[in-house]
């Protein structure tokens, strides 16, 4: 079997319901807008289509004496603006002072220091000078003076007065530090996707790796400034504080955002930023972004380095004390020393690298895209929220009837069930010759019907439509072999084995038979479908089995107790079961009519109607018979052994049509050679039926003699079941509905034999008075009254149904008849010819009594009933 890609490649989609309420479309729309707002607003603003990676940087800062020696040169230090000591006194709190500061030249390598990513430069400090002697020295006069010279102060307390310290303090500017150069260079190494990636400031300019560097300052003033690769960046501390400065400071300018001097009347005076420090941060930051756009390349080679200088003027510059001794105590005379602390306050310069390399990724890209897919169905969720809980008018409450559905498998069964019901009266419509499966031309002959429909068109649409409804079938059961259930042969042959449809012969046909049909030709194959499958055809390929249903009903109820079998005494029950098995007879005489119409058109078959044949038989006998298979045209015809596998439809009924011919008339060797075969169960065509079943074949026989078919369906005879009974072998259920072999005589049948066991007969002017008086309630639309007396909506359809009614009704108290007749009913059976007519089997007490009652005007009115 060819494979279906169809089948193989599917694709599942959800249904769609539109709401047309204008405020909730406008809120959903409102969520749809922000969320393409901020899916651009990311592609575009935050680059998030491409990856980016901080790379491995790394930056070294030292000190450089630069213009140092500008400042040491003066012979007067006074004539420097910073040297002024009144002008620059400052004291926190009591323990720190730094009042009357001193120029003095100093070291570059004393006021400059490197640890770690920072490097210092002193602008002032704070120098804490301690001199020792003994106090019984020689020299302790002369250092006493000298104490007083340097403004100290002499502690000869300590260690019983024999130790003496001069303790002074002094703040000390030192000269030309604004002067030196702060110089820097910096190198970076990409990692991970930018591996083997690398550059350096210090690279020649236009050589692989060479890195170009542009400072970014505070302050307008300073701008931009690009270095060029190749060399180190320098700029003075002097510079480097202005520019990382918003205002531009320089080392002399009051630092107003410290405190104030502590002293009264000096609320006025800020320590200057050469007295308080400050700390600059020196960030190099690495980038491949185009300095032209802005916007990162697909895949830019050339590194950029940009570094942002920014001062911290908040806080103070505070470096730390340094401890050296003029003179060291020594073991032999540790009392005399000489030593200097210096607290200092400076310009702190902290370096760091940061920056990230971009590069087009695909997978970014395509991820943010999800991202905006994924938050539109959140905005349709907030909107859906919206219209169910919010959406005015009262319309959320009808929003939520609408979209909201629920499961219940007892709900889904009623469900199937109304559906099949509705859909049954279409399947039988539809069915043209009665015989329980669609072939193509039964649809093909519905779409005669419509409009602007051509015969291509219609067949066309009818093989895709058989096709389709087999396949899904096919695939069902496929799917439930595959899961360890029955296989889809074992699935199918239940499924059609449900229907009222004739039992076709499966023998295999034996080399002559193979070689008589190989000459039929390679026929189209005759697609048909049973109910259930037009129920999946018709509802869609996931609706379920309409007889798998009926069979877990039927289970559920037996589990639940609900199931009775008849043994309860539940009126509802009996009433069902009967109008059942009334509505079976009913489709039992349509589909013998249809299928007798079907023949008439059929102009392959020759059929004739099942009423012709009855009448124009000689006897009872051949007209049960003959009634059930017609004979054909031709009866001399070569037989052929079996059904070829392809064979038409036409051919298949010819053939069924001569197996009957030979089985009527006894030709019983040639019907095998068609491939004809008793039952295996051992059907004896000859042997002798119980009472009850040669009584009801004798009245079906008298029945079909007269011409009375509808009396004969209600005992339960059906041509169809005569033929398929006996194209399957089993004689004995032909013979139970009337047929006789050929050359057996009927058996006679008396009387009390009839009513013993079996119906009652009808009194007719007990249907008379029932159906007058149905007449008379319809007239007076009183239909109630008119339904106790057995009246039933669709009696209208055969033109009011009155006697149909009163049988009907007449056969609603079916059980076991007496052994004798009552007078009512032998009366009408005496005055019958030649045979009366039986009805349903009925109790003879109960139709005593309902003749009594008729007898008599029905209450509410008053003389006899209406004519």
């Amino acid at each position: 079997m060819a494979r279906d890609w169809n089948k193989t490649f599917t694709f599942v989609m959800d249904r769609r319901v539109t709401i047309e309420v204008w405020e909730v479309g406008l809120v959903h729309l409102f969520l749809q807008l922000l969320v393409v707002f901020y899916v651009a607003y990311n592609l575009y603003a935050a680059d998030a289509w491409a990856f980016s990676e901080a790379p491995v940087g790394a930056v070294n800062g030292w000190p450089e004496a630069g213009r140092y020696t500008e400042h040491t040169g003066y012979a007067d230090l006074s004539e420097l603006s910073y040297c002024n000591p009144a002008a620059f006194s400052y004291a926190y709190d009591p323990n720190t002072v730094m009042d009357d500061p001193q120029c003095q030249i100093v070291s570059p390598y004393e006021v400059s220091a490197k640890g770690g990513d920072a490097v210092h430069f002193t602008t002032a400090f704070v120098e804490y000078r301690e001199v020792g002697w003994a106090c019984a020295a020689a020299h302790n006069a002369s250092q006493r003076s000298a104490c007083v010279l340097r403004n100290g102060t002499v502690d000869a307390t300590l260690e019983g007065g024999m130790q003496c310290v001069c303790s002074s303090k002094r703040t000390v500017y030192p000269v030309g530090v604004e002067l030196m150069d702060m110089a820097i260079e910096h190198g970076f190494e990409g990692a991970m996707r930018f591996a083997g990636r690398s550059g350096s400031s210090t690279a020649p300019a236009g050589t692989p790796g060479a890195v170009d560097t542009t400072i970014h300052f505070q302050n307008e003033t300073g701008g931009r400034h690009t270095v060029r690769s190749g060399g180190a960046i320098r700029l003075t501390v002097g510079e480097w504080v202005q520019l990382a400065t918003e205002e531009g400071f320089r080392l002399n300018d009051a630092n107003t955002n410290l405190s104030p001097d502590y002293r009264p009347g000096r609320a006025h005076v800020y320590p200057s930023f050469r007295s308080s420090g400050l700390a600059i941060e020196i960030d190099v930051r690495y980038s491949n972004i185009d300095p032209t756009t802005g916007r990162p390349g697909y895949d830019e080679q050339t590194v950029f380095a940009r570094v942002d200088a920014k001062a911290t003027t908040s806080t103070w510059g505070d470096i730390g004390p340094i401890t050296h001794y003029e003179r060291y105590p020594l073991a032999g005379d540790y009392r005399e020393f000489d030593k200097v602390h210096r607290w200092r306050q400076g310009v702190i310069f902290r370096l760091r690298t940061s920056g990230l390399l971009w590069q087009w990724d695909w997978g970014l890209l395509i991820g943010k895209l999800i991202e905006g897919l994924v938050l539109l169905g959140l905005a349709k969720q907030i909107a859906t929220f919206w219209a169910l809980k919010f959406a005015p008018n009262g319309r959320a409450e009808m929003i939520d009837n609408r979209t909201r559905e629920n499961f219940n498998a007892e709900d889904r069964f009623a469900e199937i069930g109304m559906k099949a019901v509705l859909a049954s009266a279409q399947f039988q419509s539809l069915d043209d010759d009665g015989d329980g499966l669609l072939q193509v031309d039964d649809l093909v002959r519905a779409f005669a019907g419509v409009g602007g429909v051509s015969f291509e068109q219609a067949l066309a649409m009818a093989n895709l439509v058989m096709r389709a409804a087999t396949e899904d079938r096919r695939v069902a059961a496929d799917k439930a072999a595959a899961k360890g259930k029955k296989g889809s042969e074992t699935t199918r042959r239940k499924a059609k084995g449900k229907q009222t449809a004739p039992v076709e012969v499966e023998e295999k046909p034996d080399a002559a038979t193979a070689a008589a049909m190989a000459g039929a030709g390679a026929a189209a194959e005759q697609l048909s479908i049973n109910f259930d499958e037009f129920m999946v055809a018709r509802e869609g390929g996931n609706f379920e089995s309409v007889y798998k249903a009926l069979e877990l009903v039927a289970k559920a109820q037996a589990s639940e107790g609900t199931h009775r079998d008849g043994k309860a005494a539940d009126p509802q029950r009996q009433y069902c079961q009967q109008a059942f098995a009334h509505a079976q007879a009913e489709m039992r005489k349509f589909a013998e009519r249809r299928r007798a119409e079907a023949a008439e058109r059929d102009s392959a078959a020759a059929l004739g109607t099942a009423e012709d044949t009855a009448a124009g038989a000689p006897a009872a006998s051949s007209a049960a018979s003959s009634h059930s298979q017609p004979t054909p045209a031709n009866p001399t015809l070569p037989p052929a052994t079996a059904p070829a596998p392809n064979a038409t439809r036409a051919e298949e009924r010819a053939r069924r049509d001569l197996l009957l011919h030979y089985l009527a008339t006894g030709q019983y060797d040639e019907a095998e050679a068609l491939g004809w075969r008793t039952s295996p169960n051992g059907d004896d065509m000859h042997a002798p039926l119980t009472a009850d079943d040669e009584r009801r074949a004798a009245w079906i026989r008298h029945y079909l003699s007269s011409g009375e078919l509808p009396e004969a369906i209600k005992l339960g005879w059906s041509s169809q079941l005569v033929v398929s009974s006996l194209a399957a072998g089993q004689m004995r259920e032909a013979r139970k509905l009337g047929w006789l072999p050929a050359g057996e005589e009927p058996k006679a049948i008396t009387l009390p034999d009839f009513v013993k066991g079996t119906a009652a007969v009808l009194d007719p002017k007990d249907v008379e008075r029932r159906t007058a008086w149905i007449k008379h309630y319809i007239a007076q639309n009183r239909l109630d009254d008119a339904r106790k007396l057995g009246w039933k909506e669709y009696h209208k359809e055969a033109g009011g149904g009155w006697k149909e009614a009163s049988l009907l009704a007449a056969a609603q108290h079916t059980v076991a008849a007496p052994a004798t007749p009552a007078a009512p009913v032998a009366q009408a059976v005496a005055t019958a010819a030649p045979a009366p007519a039986p009805a349903p089997a009925q109790n003879v007490a109960t139709s005593a009594a309902k003749n009594e009652e008729l007898s008599a005007p029905p209450p509410g009115l008053a003389g006899p009933p209406p004519g």
